[in-house]
């Protein structure tokens, strides 16, 4: 869907981005992570055609960017980091500003409005509106002529737990229904639970690819596998100890033990052969921050994310 290749951008002397590629793939979430000043800003305004390359290029749909900037630009819909809209208008009147805008039909706007969630709001003033309304009616402004990709910067950024919620709800949403999303935030919770993949930048460059499990497997950080057991007795914590397990923790009938992914179900049948009555079991895999700050001090930098 974007191809970004080679891609270069100098200030002056300073690397914004330095020899990057990266594809996003249609129908993905993609995730941009990194500490500030890491790259991220300037690949997405490379890929929106605001700033132009120093070197390298960028493709969407096969289209290169400066070269096919009106197609391209039908394709992208983007949600800035600061967002503002004109305070005496209500929400349903900054729909019709912007369709007029852009050429599109003024029956898009209540259509807009109901995927959203803001069609009962819709006559209300902006100043009247939360964070997170403001957020989702700028999300609704980037969907006004449909495109199939969204770009959101920093999209629940000081956002009450409600509101939040409500955006995340909202990607998600439109990531089933087929929209590509780049999604770059510092929240690595929203990151956790919306992103499929995760480029992560650091000194303008891309240091990994893949997705979350997979970064923390390439990295050797284990995830942790507690299990309830019927029956616990001294004698089979003792038997225990005599098993190949990296056990970690024992209290009252439960255990916690030090695993790859790959191992959950090979341990749960070594348990259950040995005559230990499993209950239940939870799993705790290693959080984004500590793949991160594990990946970027690999590479010799600062652990600010």
């Amino acid at each position: 869907m974007i191809m970004i290749e080679n891609l270069s951008k100098y200030y002056g002397k300073v690397k914004g981005v330095d020899g990057i590629s990266l594809e996003v793939k249609e129908g993905e979430i993609m995730a941009f992570l990194g500490p500030n000043g890491a790259g991220k800003t300037t690949t997405i305004k490379c890929i929106l055609g605001l700033i132009k390359p120093t070197k390298g290029r960028i493709t969407v749909k096969g289209m290169e960017i400066g070269k096919n900037e009106k197609e391209i630009k039908r394709l992208i819909g983007y949600l800035p980091q600061r967002i503002a809209f004109p305070e005496n208008m209500t929400g349903y009147e900054v729909l019709k500003l912007f369709s007029r805008i852009r050429g599109v039909h003024k029956d898009r706007v209540e259509q807009i409005l109901s995927i959203v969630g803001l069609s009962a709001d819709s006559r209300r003033k902006v100043t009247e509106y939360s964070g997170g309304m403001v957020q989702r009616l700028g999300i609704a402004v980037a969907l006004l002529s449909d495109p199939p990709i969204l770009i959101l910067d920093e999209p629940t950024i000081s956002l009450d737990p409600e509101g939040a919620y409500q955006v995340k709800k909202l990607i998600f949403e439109l990531h089933k229904s087929g929209k590509t999303i780049i999604l770059s935030t510092h929240i690595l919770s929203d990151i956790e639970e919306l992103a499929g993949r995760i480029a992560i930048f650091h000194r303008g460059k891309i240091i990994e690819v893949d997705s979350l499990p997979n970064l923390s497997k390439k990295i050797g950080l284990k995830s942790k596998m507690t299990v309830f057991l019927h029956n616990f007795s001294q004698e089979k914590k003792d038997f225990l100890q005599t098993l190949p397990l990296n056990i970690v923790n024992f209290w009252n009938s439960t255990i916690t033990i030090e695993i790859s992914l790959d191992e959950k179900w090979k341990i749960l049948k070594l348990l259950d052969v040995n005559g230990l009555e499993i209950a239940d079991f939870t799993i705790e895999t290693p959080s984004l921050e500590e793949v991160l700050r594990n990946y970027i001090s690999l590479k010799g930098g600062s652990n600010e994310i």
